[in-house]
């Protein structure tokens, strides 16, 4: 079974020596805030990105969950005209989707499913983040 900590270290070796930085929860911190922050070689998104990990599980289906503080500050970031992201890791063939943070399982008037945007690499997830494609409006 693919745990969270499985995935950090999955992004820490593909991002290769690459600017990232891990933020971890502390008395004080911001609540609901994204795992780490990507810094992005993109016209699209100069700087970095913030990136919440997620490890989807097998069902009739497959479903990931996201906290009520997480979706809050998403939604927060989303209205203040920023971006973030979801990478979600299923195992059993172990795979990895990329989503917009505007967008998670049970929001309104978004099919996430439909959203996904399937990578392998630091390259590919930097062109899906880089992508006006991914960004799209609901």
């Amino acid at each position: 079974m693919l745990s969270e900590s499985d995935l950090r270290r999955w992004l820490k070796d593909a991002w290769n020596g690459s600017h990232m930085d891990w933020i971890e929860p502390a008395i004080g911190g911001t609540v609901g805030y994204p795992d780490v922050i990507l810094a992005l070689e993109s016209k699209l998104i100069p700087g970095s990105i913030p990136v919440e990990l997620k490890v989807a599980e097998l069902k009739p289906g497959w479903m990931f969950r996201v906290r009520p503080s997480q979706i809050r500050w998403h939604e927060m970031n989303h209205r203040a005209g920023k971006r973030s992201a979801f990478l979600i890791g299923l195992t059993e063939p172990f795979v990895l989707a990329l989503l917009p943070g505007f967008c998670w399982p049970g929001k309104p008037n978004c099919d996430w499913r439909k959203r996904l945007s399937w990578v392998y690499d630091k390259p590919s997830i930097v062109q899906t983040l880089g992508s006006k494609v991914f960004w799209r409006p609901l």
